[in-house]
């Protein structure tokens, strides 16, 4: 296709080849046309100029194509180095080149997940059967971490690999911090009843919204650091309309987070539910303290009950482990698939 002031146009030699099929010329804007050229083989631009009249009212383009089979030598080795001017001896570009894949998959993008395994340290967290809450979940956290990183698709980071005490609020701060494309908080469960079977926690609604209001507040307040300020004053440009783009681009990523917390929970609880038992009513919001954030998706997954000696048989086996950690791996792989997990990211 080309696109120049409103001309002529002719192709001596190209119609006597049978390169052309076919010419198409239209008004494009004001004062512009538009020519559009289908040939019956790859062709090169041999010579291209643009004829005047002697009243300099009539102007006309003239175009030489040639077959790129017959091109010559000399030709050839200048199409590695294209001019793109009109009166250039070449105004094609040559042959695309076939895209490669990326050699080096750690250059690409990957999301960051962090893993939190609840308790530790000081604090055991439940406790019967001969199972202690904060081991069994650092076990099944650490399968996890390893299945996530051998796919190659994710950096994962952990709030801790070891027994160690860490603050709730530490642990959410530091997904945020991180600036997590998923936060994954892992607790096994407790009941005075023989309750069984996986839940998955996401923030009660009504709290979510009070924490989305407030956190989208302070994004568009926060959203231009000092070192943007000084390079957009350094350029002069709007200072305001910056800031007011870039926050407008910080509430929405926090308006976003609720609904992608829902998705990924959504496609968990439909994987899990292959590889072991979930509760009635599987997907339940709760006001847990390391949900309290609207910067990042977050879930809490309670893995099983260690009241339950079924269940705590399960949070002890590798085997079961496994399973599960894969089919969590697999509602990952879908999330990230989704549309929704990238809306603003």
């Amino acid at each position: 296709m080309i696109e120049l002031p409103q001309v002529g146009m002719r192709l001596p030699r190209a119609r006597r080849r049978g390169l052309v099929r076919n010419l198409r010329a239209g008004h494009y804007a004001p004062g512009r046309s538009r020519i559009v050229i289908d040939v019956t083989e790859p062709v090169v631009v041999e010579k291209s100029q643009i004829i005047t009249d002697q009243s300099g009212r009539s102007v006309q383009l003239e175009l030489v194509l040639v077959p790129f089979k017959s091109v010559s030598k000399r030709i050839r080795t200048a199409l590695k180095r294209p001019s793109f001017g009109l009166g250039g001896p070449l105004t094609q570009p040559p042959v695309p080149r076939r895209a490669r894949a990326q050699k080096d998959p750690g250059l690409s993008y990957k999301p960051l997940i962090v893993v939190d395994p609840g308790h530790g340290g000081k604090d055991s967290g439940a406790r019967k059967f001969g199972v202690n809450e904060k081991d069994v979940v650092l076990s099944f956290s650490l399968t996890l971490r390893d299945r996530l990183l051998k796919t190659g698709r994710y950096r994962v980071k952990m709030t801790r690999d070891k027994d160690v005490f860490v603050p709730l609020g530490k642990r959410r701060s530091f997904a945020e911090n991180n600036t997590a494309a998923l936060f994954i908080a892992v607790h096994a469960d407790y009941a005075g009843t023989n309750a069984n079977g996986a839940t998955i926690y996401s923030l009660r609604k009504r709290l979510a919204n009070r924490l989305r209001q407030s956190a989208a507040a302070d994004a568009a307040k926060t959203a231009m650091s000092g070192t943007v300020m000084k390079y957009v004053s350094a350029k002069r440009s709007d200072l305001k309309a910056v800031r007011g783009i870039l926050g407008d681009l910080a509430q929405r990523e926090v308006h976003a987070n609720l609904e992608r917390t829902n998705v990924f929970t959504k496609f968990a609880v439909a994987q899990m539910g292959a590889t072991t038992t979930m509760r009635s009513q599987p997907h339940r919001t709760a006001a847990f303290k390391v949900l309290k954030t609207a910067k990042v998706p977050a879930v809490l997954i309670e893995l099983a009950y260690v009241s339950n000696r079924r269940d705590a048989a399960r949070l002890q086996s590798q085997r079961w482990r496994d399973k599960v950690s894969g089919s969590l791996v697999t509602a990952i792989d879908k999330y990230f698939s989704h549309s929704m997990s990238q809306i603003a990211q």
